[in-house]
Order: structure tokens, then C-alpha cells, then sequence
């Protein structure tokens, strides 16, 4: 996300922001937002008698998979480039992003107490900050802080990232999606922990080469474009006819093939947007600030979904539950941008969010 590199770390101003990235941050943080919809939008497909809904659901349920990978992808692209003693980085990157864990941990905690009427408890806090997410959401600060540790062998690894070494990622990545398949149709999994390899070394990696090494290259954009959009509209449609006939077949559906191409999603997604222009300064500047208020979106997002299908009383059946379960994430995250866009102006919460 955004400002968890910008955060981390003194960001391109904004006359040297890539306007792509923030777009996809924005895409991305939709995307979130309508996975944490769940049974009224995310897993609608499970529910619904509509074929049409399903097949809709099911590609959505599918694509929302690739926001974390691309969050990843943006982050490596940002920092992966960069030159700094270890000291430096992690003052200015691990220690920020573990006081961001400990504010809205505490935060969130004093508010779910007060929801609920218990007692606060500091000890149920360190609990939480050790070996838990205080809400679900939050498990995506362990992963980056996870991924920021690493960083400073990534970035030498970049250093040689070559043509070879760039297939040999895709191989490894081809391996992933096999064993995908093997453990969806055989119910056996292999022994091999690749799912690390893949969020914090292989995306943050690929951002990279998209950005400044192997991958950065542009070619002819509209036939590019016209072939990957092609090629993710094709893909996503073999992925959506694997899970129904495993549906068919067995009686149940296996989530596992949400997953089962993400990798290559994110990065044709990534491929897409990277061509992504807005000549009207203005419009840029203003798609440049939404962007910077997506990492504070994404730390309030629950509270805005439930105030807004709560408290707002959404209803998620009109004008059909998938089209309504969509307005509702957009919603939500405009709501959050302009809540986040004013709580910035803060000092020390510009900062930190």
C-alpha cells in the first residue's frame, strides 16, 4: 500500500508520483473492501440460484485475490531501488511500521471493548500484537513487516536481476500453480512452504523489474495491452469453469481455486495499469492525493463497512445483491478517502498514515 512506502520512507513528490501506481492502489484497496463483504458479495457465489450472479461473483471472488500481490508488486517498485544504511532503514521503515502494529492494535482493541462492553486489557493487547490480529484485516502489517526485513537482501538481489534469473522466478512461480492443482484434485500437499517465496520475495521482486529492470520495457502499448487484456479475460474464464466443475463433480466448492492463478492475475494486472496515463494535470494531482490515503483506508476500512451496513442500513439486495455488494465497496471507500484525505492534515497523523 501507498503510504505503507511512503510512510517507510521520503516518497517521489508529487510531480514525480507514477500516476499508475496510484491508480492500482486505489483498485486495489476496492478490492479489499468487497473481499471483507463475505457472504453479501465475496461468497455470493456459494448462495446464489443465479447462474449469471454466480459466474459474476465467482470472477470477482477470483481477481479480489490480487490485491495483496499487487500492493507487493507496488512496494518493490518503490523501495527495492533504493540506497540507504541498514541503520537508516530500519529507523526509518521496520521501527514506524511496528508503531503503526502497536497504535491501531490498541486502537482497535479500545474500541471493540467499548462495542462490546468488556473490561480493556493492556495483556490481551501484547497477546494480540505477538501472535494475533486484533482484526482480521490486520494480518496484512505482519506480512509487510515481514517483507520490510528482508528488504535489505532483496535489494542486493535486484542488483543482478537478469534475464535468466527473471525466468527462473517464473519457473518457480509455474511450480506454485501446479502444486495449486495437486493439492485442489488430490487433497495432498507438498511439503514445501512456496507461499513465502511468492508474497515477500517474488512480488515485491517483480514490481521491481516492471518498474526498472527486465520487465520495464514497454513495446508497442496497445497491442500489449489487447493481448494481456485478452489473456486475463481468458484466464479468468478457464479459472471460473475449473471451480464450477469441481463444484459439478464433488458437491462443494473449494476456495483453493481463488488462488489457483493469482500470481499470474497480478502481474498481468500490473502489466495493464503500467500504461495507464491521465494528461489533465488536475485530475492527476487529485487521483495522487486519493492514493496517498489508501494505507489509512485500509486501517479504518472495517469501521466504515460496518458503520455504513449497519448503521446506514445498506441493502444489499437492490438492484441485485453482486451490483449492490459493488456500489456498497465503492462506497465505502470513497467514504474512507474523504475521512482519511481530512484526518491527514493532522500532523503527526500525516506521518504515520
Amino acid at each position: 500500500m501507498r503510504t505503507l512506502d511512503d510512510m517507510l520512507c521520503k516518497q517521489l513528490n508529487d510531480n514525480e508520483r507514477k500516476i499508475h501506481l496510484e491508480v492500482l492502489r486505489l483498485l486495489c484497496m476496492f478490492l479489499v473492501i468487497f473481499k471483507h463483504t463475505r457472504g453479501n458479495g465475496f461468497e455470493l457465489y456459494q448462495s446464489t440460484d443465479n447462474a449469471v450472479t454466480c459466474v459474476a461473483s465467482l470472477g470477482m471472488a477470483i481477481i479480489c485475490k490480487i490485491a495483496v500481490p499487487v500492493f507487493l508488486m507496488i512496494s518493490g517498485a518503490v523501495l527495492l531501488g533504493k540506497e540507504e544504511k541498514l541503520g537508516t532503514f530500519f529507523q526509518k521503515r521496520a521501527l514506524r511500521i511496528v508503531l503503526v502494529i502497536f497504535l491501531f492494535t490498541l486502537l482497535q482493541s479500545l474500541r471493540i471493548c467499548r462495542a462490546q462492553g468488556t473490561e480493556f486489557s493492556f495483556k490481551t493487547v501484547l497477546i494480540y500484537l505477538y501472535c494475533g490480529n486484533i482484526i482480521e484485516p490486520y494480518w496484512y502489517l505482519k506480512l509487510y513487516l515481514g517483507y520490510l526485513l528482508i528488504v535489505p537482501f532483496l535489494r542486493k538481489m535486484v542488483k543482478e536481476l537478469d534475464k535468466e534469473l527473471t525466468i527462473y522466478l517464473f519457473i518457480m512461480l509455474g511450480i506454485k500453480v501446479l502444486v495449486s492443482c495437486v493439492r485442489i484434485y488430490t487433497g495432498y500437499e507438498m511439503n514445501v512452504n512456496l507461499e513465502m517465496m511468492t508474497d515477500i520475495i517474488f512480488y515485491p521482486v517483480m514490481g521491481y523489474a516492471m518498474e526498472h529492470g527486465t520487465l520495464a520495457e514497454p513495446g508497442n502499448k496497445r497491442r500489449t495491452n489487447l493481448v494481456l487484456g485478452l489473456t486475463l479475460i481468458g484466464l479468468v474464464l478457464v479459472n471460473v469453469i475449473l471451480a464450477m466443475n469441481f463444484k459439478s463433480t464433488c458437491g462443494n466448492w473449494n476456495e483453493g481455486f481463488l488462488t489457483v492463478f493469482t500470481s499470474l492475475y497480478a502481474l498481468i494486472v500490473y502489466m495493464l495499469f503500467k500504461n495507464v496515463s491521465i494528461p489533465n494535470e488536475k485530475i492527476s494531482k487529485v487521483v495522487s492525493a486519493l492514493g496517498g490515503c489508501v494505507f489509512g483506508v485500509y486501517l479504518i476500512e472495517d469501521v466504515v463497512r460496518n458503520f455504513v451496513e449497519f448503521r446506514l442500513h445498506w441493502d444489499f439486495s437492490l438492484p441485485s445483491p453482486f451490483i449492490s455488494s459493488v456500489l456498497f465497496s465503492l462506497f465505502c471507500e470513497v467514504v474512507g478517502l474523504i475521512v482519511i484525505f481530512i484526518v491527514r492534515k493532522i500532523p503527526f497523523v500525516s506521518k504515520l498514515i
